[in-house]
Formats: structure tokens, C-alpha cells, sequence
């Protein structure tokens, strides 16, 4: 994986993390592995889908490696900022996983600066619940995952909760939020 130390992607990230999804509590699974520092950041710079799917497979080797990281989040710095472009990414990084033999160990998780989710408005605050600072693959291990799902009550709420949180406030709202995670220092 071609990381750019320099790269503002994974303070921006990491910014959103905190002031996006922490503390509003999009994901209250986020929290420990944040607390813990269990949370694997990598930038890279991949143009092409050859590319991001090699630095994908490099993380998931990562995360096969060590048990201690909890969840993987490839940042693509300048690459796939076109938001169908990014779909056909994660279509292939799902099947990657099933290539790999990695279904049941990992599931993708998916956030872009221009998410748009199907059937609803394009201007809807709720699109921010999947907006990003960068276009990112989220890697997450199965059974950690369903741990948490097991002890959570009524986890198939968390979007219906996270759609109306966000929808009090109009979209310029949380567009300042995420552009203001551009300001974020390493």
C-alpha cells in the first residue's frame, strides 16, 4: 500500500470520527475501539480499481495479522471521488472478500463525501449519516460485530435514529461539519 504520510485524509478522517460519529453517536459500536486505539487508519493514494483492491487486500492481511486491531479504514486521498465510481469499488471489494475466502471474518462498510442513499432526496440531511471526508472502505471483523449487535438493544433502529437526528438540522449544517474535519492537523 502506497501511503502518503503528508496526506491530510487520515486527520480529516480521524476528525470526522470524533465530531461526526462519536460524539453524535451515529455508531455506537465506534466507541471502544476508538477508546482502545484498536482503529487502523490507511491513505492511499490509488487511482484505479487495480490499485485500491491491492491496498484492500493489504488491509485485510493487516487485520488477519493482528487480532488486536478491531476495524480497518482505507481512505482513498485523491482517488474515487466520483460517487457511482465508488459504488463499482465496493461491488468489487465485496467480491474481493468472497475471492479471498474472508466472508463470515469481514464485511464492508461504506462512506464517501457525495453518499447518496437510493429512494431518498438528494438534498436530505440524512445522506450525512454515510458522508465522509474522503471516499473510505470500512473493514470490520464479523464477530466482533456480532458481539456488539448481541448486546445492544434494538440495533435495527440505530438508522431509523440516525435519519431523524440528522434531518433536524439542514444539509449546509453538515456540510460545514465535514468541512471543517478538512481543518484537522496530524
Amino acid at each position: 500500500m502506497q501511503e502518503n504520510k503528508n496526506s491530510k485524509a487520515i486527520p480529516a478522517t480521524q476528525a470526522w470520527l470524533k465530531s461526526v460519529v462519536l460524539d453524535l453517536q451515529l455508531c455506537p459500536f465506534a466507541y471502544a475501539p476508538h477508546r482502545q486505539n484498536r482503529i487502523a487508519y490507511h491513505s492511499s493514494k490509488a487511482q484505479t480499481v487495480e490499485a485500491a483492491l491491492l491496498d484492500l487486500e493489504q488491509a485485510l492481511q493487516e487485520l488477519q495479522a493482528h487480532p488486536e486491531i478491531s476495524t480497518s479504514l482505507l481512505i482513498f486521498e485523491s482517488g474515487f471521488t466520483q460517487f457511482f465510481d465508488y459504488l463499482d469499488l465496493l461491488d468489487l471489494a465485496d467480491l474481493l472478500i468472497d475471492q479471498l475466502n474472508l466472508r463470515g471474518h469481514y464485511q464492508l462498510a461504506s462512506f464517501h463525501p457525495k453518499y447518496l442513499f437510493a429512494g431518498e432526496d438528494e438534498q436530505a440531511s440524512s445522506h450525512y449519516s454515510n458522508r465522509s471526508p474522503f471516499p473510505m472502505l470500512h473493514l470490520i471483523r464479523e464477530a466482533e460485530m456480532e458481539l456488539a449487535l448481541a448486546h445492544y438493544p434494538q440495533p435495527e433502529n440505530i438508522p431509523i435514529r440516525n435519519q431523524a437526528l440528522l434531518n433536524e438540522q439542514p444539509p449546509s449544517y453538515w456540510a460545514k461539519k465535514l468541512e471543517d474535519c478538512y481543518l484537522a492537523e496530524g
